[in-house]
């Protein structure tokens, strides 16, 4: 069995920098519970909202991710925490993907994310389930997992790098994107 490379991006940090997790060290279903509420309650809002706190910048790093994936055309991704799907639909404009995956634990962000789908007549080939980063319950795998903005809301960070180490296939590459210096 070959291994898995892990890239970590940090955009606007210094490039190929391991930054150790070390923030929310809160395992509790409490916070699940908060996040699923939190992000059901802005989810109408959130694509406005990310290009706000990023100043647009956020565009530039999807395209960085892109390009580090290493995907090919009709490639696959499995997207942890898609909110709306934006990342999993740039991947699909850009390798036309014959699997694209988007998970999260927010109906209401998944609801936009379908209709975004739905709107493209992409649901052939682009599905979405309302899992937990933590345990996806995925038999599949795909050629890169990513997660975008999403590191400091879930309940435990290295048990989310192990479930996407345990989608992604071997020689493939584990993406991770955030906002804010991990801690």
């Amino acid at each position: 069995m070959g291994e898995c490379n892990i890239t970590h991006i940090y955009v606007g940090f210094k490039d190929g920098e391991y930054m150790k997790y070390t923030a929310f060290n809160n395992h509790s279903d409490e916070k699940s519970s908060f996040v699923k509420s939190t992000f059901d309650n802005i989810s109408k809002e959130y694509d406005l909202l990310n290009g706000i706190l990023s100043f647009g910048v956020y565009k530039l790093w999807h395209k960085r991710v892109m390009k580090e994936s290493g995907l090919n055309i009709g490639g696959s991704v499995i997207d942890f925490c898609t909110g709306t799907g934006e990342l999993l639909l740039k991947f699909n404009r850009k390798f036309k993907l014959s699997k694209g995956i988007g998970i999260d634990i927010s109906p209401q962000m998944l609801k936009i994310a379908k209709e975004k789908i739905d709107g493209l007549k992409l649901n052939n080939h682009l599905k979405l389930y309302e899992v937990s980063a933590e345990k996806t319950g995925l038999d599949e795998k795909a050629g890169c997992s990513t997660i975008a903005f999403a590191l400091r809301n879930v309940k435990d960070v290295g048990i989310v790098f192990a479930e996407m180490a345990r989608v992604t296939k071997d020689g493939g590459k584990i993406l991770a994107l955030e906002l804010t210096t991990p801690r």
